[in-house]
């Protein structure tokens, strides 16, 4: 069982990784034994006693300033560096940090880590040298005991900087050569194959600036949402001030999707709507004048940096966007922010 707490600028995070202070460990320490001895007794008279999980079933909205903090937290040791500090956003993605000095190359496959992979990541801050394919430096062990911060030979390097989106398939190794002090991204894995891209962010911008204008703003593909799920997707949407946008939802009643949709706000920013009701309750979503908006939801002001999670069934709108906003829109199966 893992017990996910509420962070006041993470959401949900890790009560094994996030607890600080004494006084704050005792007081769950004696609130969990005087539940345990609460249920106990309610078990002995023949009741059933639930879970309530909160957490899945409201966005979240984590802040820059509180995912900075996060990562500061994290691991700072050998293993900080090697593998980067994280903060963890669901099950499958992560916010993770790598620091100039030995990091290391990996590689995701089924023969490798018991996973058939695609890897996105995102870099929201920093800049380094990727290398993609080429050769372990350590061959002499199977992977999964090998020295991983050795790196590779023989890749093809790239220069990667804020706004940067690298898609990496399955098989394929790959390690930060170098790093300019630090790069932050949020990574996310999908169970699809995709070719491999590295987008800078020109071309990100040119990809959304080809598209033609909807009610869903300017709005790219960079891996295709996937059958049956319609969702393991990446796309690029770009919003402006004075145009009509949707308000949405996303789940397998309303438009097929039943997926949590994740926002990574890379420019701009604005007021954004989230848990209210449709301006226009027509009985079918799909037949719905999605530019009406939403009522009586939770408000939020976000800007670049900050990441955005709902899960499925969650209305979300752009209520106000004082002049743009340039978001990469994760689409995951299933509630990734669901306790476990």
């Amino acid at each position: 069982m893992r017990i996910l707490l509420v962070d006041d600028d993470l959401g949900a995070v890790d009560e094994t990784s996030w607890i600080e202070g004494g006084t704050t460990v005792m007081r769950r320490v004696l609130f969990g034994a005087l539940f345990l001895l609460v249920c106990g007794v309610l078990i002995s008279q023949g009741v059933t006693v639930t879970a309530q999980n909160t957490t899945g079933t409201r966005a979240k909205i984590l802040k820059k300033a509180g995912i900075e903090k996060g990562l500061a937290r994290g691991a700072t040791g050998a293993q900080g560096i090697l593998a980067g500090q994280t903060v963890p956003v669901g099950e499958g993605l992560v916010v993770r940090r790598r620091l100039a000095g030995p990091n290391n190359a990996s590689l995701h496959s089924t023969v490798t880590d018991g996973e058939h992979m695609t890897e996105v990541m995102v870099i929201t801050e920093g800049s380094g040298t990727i290398m993609l394919g080429g050769t372990y430096v350590d061959q002499t062990a199977e992977y999964g005991k090998k020295d991983r911060s050795k790196g590779l030979t023989g890749g093809l390097t790239y220069e990667v900087a804020a706004g940067s989106v690298i898609v990496v398939p399955p098989g394929v190794p790959h390690w930060f050569s170098k790093i300019n002090g630090h790069v932050t991204m949020v990574e996310v894995r999908y169970p699809v194959s995709a070719p491999l891209e590295v987008l800078s962010k020109a071309d990100v911008a040119r990809r959304y600036s080809a598209a033609t204008w909807g009610i869903g703003g300017q709005a790219h593909s960079i891996i295709p949402a996937s059958k049956p799920t319609n969702a393991n997707s990446v796309v690029v949407r770009h919003r402006e001030k004075n145009r009509p946008n949707d308000a949405s939802i996303h789940s397998g009643d309303t438009d097929g999707v039943n997926a949590t949709e994740v926002m990574i706000v890379l420019e701009g920013g604005g007021t954004f709507m989230t848990n209210g009701t449709f301006n226009d309750p027509a009985p079918d979503y799909r037949k719905k004048d999605r530019t009406k908006g939403i009522t009586g939801g939770v408000v939020s002001e976000v800007q670049a940096g900050d990441i955005l999670v709902y899960p499925p069934g969650t209305s979300h709108w752009f209520s106000n966007i004082p002049e743009q906003v340039t978001m990469i829109e994760l689409r995951i199966p299933g509630d990734i922010t669901s306790v476990k």
